[in-house]
């Protein structure tokens, strides 16, 4: 169930306005943007065209246009659709882990929300203004490639939906004080956009790809899921909370996952 409170977060930074077009070509690019609406509109689909302003719909456009062919009684409104679709999609368990202070993991919890790191350095305003002016899919693509140093200040952040790949990249970023804080997340799919690795990443034809030792697959969901602005309501949505204090307990975690990553990579799976 996605709360009331949850939708309301996303459509105050995403309003569903008429000016779609204008909003999909900077986020999905102005070719694949009209492809969209001549689709929604062949579909005699074009009232709901203002939910894919909405970065976690325009993402799985072709899911939600499917969605709403089967919808036996159509929706009244966009914003009717874009509830009903959010309830469609519903939740999943995913992991962020962090190295943090004691201090700093008293910060998300004061704030209610993850920030992602560039809404450390800079106003809310901005981050806002980063993403509409940049669009999603290039923000996914400075995340993955984040040491091209493409934005001054990055909007996004990553889950995991298996707490060892969390572990994994924060694992990199002991010291100072600081331990992983290995979060389990109850979120929202339509606020995580529908991107994967594979989709944004410059080698989509080498699905396979390791880091730290560890392989994944760039075609999976599971592998990194993205999302901008933050991850608010956190009080209620984490579901459990793991510290990891130091790199060898980190590693012992990870070893089966590891170990079972390279039997699928070896396979090819």
């Amino acid at each position: 169930m996605i709360s009331e409170d949850e939708i309301e977060w996303m459509l105050e930074r995403r309003p569903l306005t008429n000016n779609t077009r204008s909003i999909l070509s900077i986020d999905v690019g102005i070719a694949l943007a009209d492809r969209i609406i001549n689709e929604f509109k062949a579909a005699s689909m074009e009232i709901y065209l203002p939910c894919l302003n909405w970065q976690g719909v325009s993402s799985r456009w072709a899911r939600f246009l499917q969605f709403l062919v089967n919808h036996e009684q159509l929706p009244e409104t966009p914003r009717d659709a874009f509830n009903a679709f959010a309830q469609y999609l519903g939740r999943v368990t995913s992991y962020r882990a962090l190295a943090l202070t004691s201090d700093q993991y008293q910060f998300i919890v004061e704030n209610d929300s993850i920030w992602p790191t560039g809404r450390l350095r800079t106003s809310e305003d901005n981050i806002r203004s980063i993403i509409d002016e940049k669009g999603a899919k290039y923000i996914c693509k400075a995340r993955l490639y984040i040491g091209r140093g493409l934005l001054k200040y990055d909007p996004s952040l990553s889950l995991h939906d298996d707490g060892e790949t969390a572990v994994t990249i924060a694992g990199g970023y002991f010291g100072g004080g600081k331990v992983i804080h290995l979060m389990e997340l109850s979120v929202p799919l339509i606020e995580v956009l529908g991107y994967t690795v594979q989709d944004v990443s410059d080698t989509p034809d080498e699905p396979w790809f390791s880091h730290r030792g560890v392989w994944f697959n760039s075609t999976w969901e599971r592998t990194e899921r993205y999302v901008l602005y933050e991850i608010p309501f956190f009080g209620e949505r984490l579901v459990s909370l793991r510290i990891i204090s130091t790199i060898e307990e980190a590693n012992e975690y990870i070893e089966g996952f590891k170990q079972s990553q390279m039997e699928l990579y070896m396979k090819k799976a």
